[in-house]
């Protein structure tokens, strides 16, 4: 069982790792690499957050809009403790599996845990780079869904 856990994490994650791969290789904007995202996306239930560490903290733009009514795709993780030590930190994490705890997507309010890469993004092409982090987002729902765990008789 610990396999097959380890596995579909390690498959679930790739799929960040090949959209980060991706921007990085096309030195993209944020806007550029939302939108390569937003249309790569096979999954309803599935959205990702592309963020930047600014003075309001980390923030950045999403799939979605938020289903507060507002017409953009901003989002700020400016009061979530989900990343402690920032993005610097998170970068640095060299698991084999980049993945975060439980926590309430800011933008739906949804339980979900994401898979994150690191990506760099360009204010225009030819600017200087910024470090930012994409995170694959999935609803905590969506795993239980999918996964039957063994139960002794």
């Amino acid at each position: 069982m610990e396999s097959v856990a380890t596995n579909y994490l390690i498959g679930e994650e790739q799929v960040c790792r090949s959209w980060a791969d991706y921007i990085n290789a096309n030195l993209m904007t944020a806007g550029e690499a939302i939108a390569f995202v937003r249309d790569s996306i096979s999954s309803p239930e599935v959205m990702v957050h592309i963020l930047s560490e600014t003075e309001e903290g980390l923030t950045g733009l999403s799939t979605v809009a938020s289903v507060r009514g507002w017409d953009v795709d901003a989002v700020s993780y400016q009061n979530m403790g989900i990343f402690s030590g920032g993005l610097s930190a998170l970068l640095r994490e060299n698991s084999s599996v980049n993945v975060t705890r439980t926590y309430t997507n800011p933008i739906n309010a949804i339980q979900s845990i994401a898979f994150y890469c690191p990506v760099t993004l360009y204010d225009e092409p030819g600017d200087q780079a910024h470090p930012a982090v994409l995170l694959r987002i999935i609803p905590v729902s969506v795993f239980e869904k999918k996964w039957v765990f063994p139960t002794e008789d």
